[in-house]
């Protein structure tokens, strides 16, 4: 879309070119109508130098579809002159930020409009230039990056003409991930010592060296063991051995009450940091089962299930246009798919996610499950409802009873309360695995020793 707009500057002039008419008009002074004269020139060059300027310009952007709290967001933006004659000269290429996903803690000002711009002052003939630019989200959440608007003013800066490219684009903005102290490692080893002794297993990849034994397929040509090989006459590999680590689970509890003070709204943002740099440790780390679960907001959870059905839609409509989107590079061109939340639905057929609002995903480690945890922190809302109980009840029964279980809480939890857990109490299996819980409230000032975001 492009239309030619006059500036603020275009409109004084304008009222000063009108002034000199009308006063030669009036005065029948021949040299006021010759300088009004004079001053349409100046007009009409800029009109149609901004029409010429703009044709055949091919612009790309190329930016992450998912960034952390605080961590640069860079975008990179390459305008192409197609043209074979007449450079492009002060091109300003825009584009708006906003915040998709409402929110309950962090108020109104999240929904404050942003417009990065770049600019090109400069693109020759047949010739392209690239921009980058970089920012820093504050705030976890969804945000749309609106389509690219390129305009430019020259050379008067009367006339403005402008284009806009492409389609908005979602943004995953992940919890801010910070650092825990060695306080908790130390606790947390020292705990899984005490309670069951380290497996170990035999296994191909890179370890402790255990022994040799006889080459098999799929063995890497640096595991050979030559001098024992040339002793037992065959090829002998290195065997390796590695510790089996314990699984782990990480449960997250936002309870947030009605009416709430600003402490309380920061402190439900604190949970979820520290339950995502939890589950990014654990992810670094690997070699385990991890399960995570979650109670959100239950209007949250619709709010998502809605936007799984308009991301079904626009994938199927994905299909049949190749053309609006290059998955692979993120490149986009005259269309582009429309910003959607994204939904555990979608994004993973091992997510056990129901209509009260529980979210459940386990798994061995990985990135793509640490990814798709990370996405729900980004959206997940507190809630007014005390559902970790049922929470518990649901995760536990597929949780190994020797696994690490953590909950983080936004106030205190006492598992040993027998009218708030009665079903952990009366359920021998649950209350098996309820012994070996953790409580992180992070309420508690005792949580700056061990966290520091």
């Amino acid at each position: 879309m492009k239309h030619t707009v006059f500036c603020k500057e275009g409109w004084y002039y304008l009222v000063v070119l009108l002034l000199f008419f009308i006063g030669a008009v009036v005065r029948e002074v021949n040299l006021l109508l010759l300088l009004a004269s004079l001053l349409i020139g100046p007009l009409l060059l800029n009109w149609r130098l901004v029409i010429l300027t703009m044709r055949e310009l091919k612009v790309r952007r190329t930016m992450p579809g998912a960034v952390g709290a605080d961590e640069p967001w860079v975008v990179r933006i390459e305008v192409e002159n197609g043209r074979r004659k007449l450079a492009t000269r002060a091109l300003v290429a825009e584009q708006t930020v906003r915040r998709l996903t409402a929110s309950h803690t962090q108020g109104d000002k999240t929904r404050k409009l942003l417009r990065p711009a770049v600019y090109f002052p400069f693109i020759p003939t047949g010739d392209k230039r690239i921009r980058t630019f970089e920012g820093r989200f504050p705030q976890r959440g969804v945000y749309e990056v609106g389509p690219i608007q390129i305009s430019t003013r020259f050379p008067f800066g009367l006339f403005r003409r402008e284009q806009r490219i492409g389609e908005s684009q979602p943004l995953i903005v992940y919890p801010h991930i910070g650092r825990i102290s060695p306080d908790w490692t130390i606790q947390r080893h020292s705990e899984t010592d005490d309670s069951t002794q380290r497996k170990k297993r035999h296994s191909r990849i890179s370890g402790d060296f255990f022994g040799v034994r006889e080459w098999g397929t799929g063995d890497s040509q640096r595991w050979i063991h030559w001098r024992s090989s040339a002793r037992h006459g065959k090829i002998v590999v290195r065997q390796f051995e590695q510790p089996q680590n314990r699984d782990v689970a990480v449960f997250l509890d936002l309870w947030l009450p009605g009416k709430h003070s600003r402490a309380q709204r920061e402190n439900v943002e604190l949970a979820v940091s520290f339950t995502a740099t939890l589950i990014h440790d654990v992810g670094r780390q690997g070699g385990c089962r991890l399960t995570v679960g979650i109670a959100q907001d239950e209007e949250q959870d619709k709010l998502i299930r809605n936007g799984a059905g308009n991301s079904e839609k626009n994938e199927s409509a994905g299909e049949k246009d190749p053309n609006r989107r290059d998955e692979k590079n993120g490149e986009h061109s005259e269309q582009a798919e429309e910003p959607t939340l994204p939904s555990a639905e979608t994004r993973s057929k091992t997510a056990n996610q129901d209509s009260d609002g529980l979210i459940i995903e386990s798994g061995p480690v990985s990135s793509i499950l640490v990814e798709r945890a990370m996405e729900h922190l980004a959206i997940v809302e507190p809630s007014s409802i005390d559902r970790l109980p049922q929470l518990l009840e649901r995760s536990l029964r597929t949780v190994d009873p020797n696994a690490e279980i953590v909950i983080v809480s936004t106030r205190p939890v006492e598992i040993s309360d027998r009218h708030r857990f009665a079903q952990l109490h009366n359920d021998p299996t649950l209350r098996l695995g309820a012994r070996r819980i953790r409580v992180a409230d992070t309420s508690d000032h005792a949580i700056e020793t061990v966290y520091e975001p």
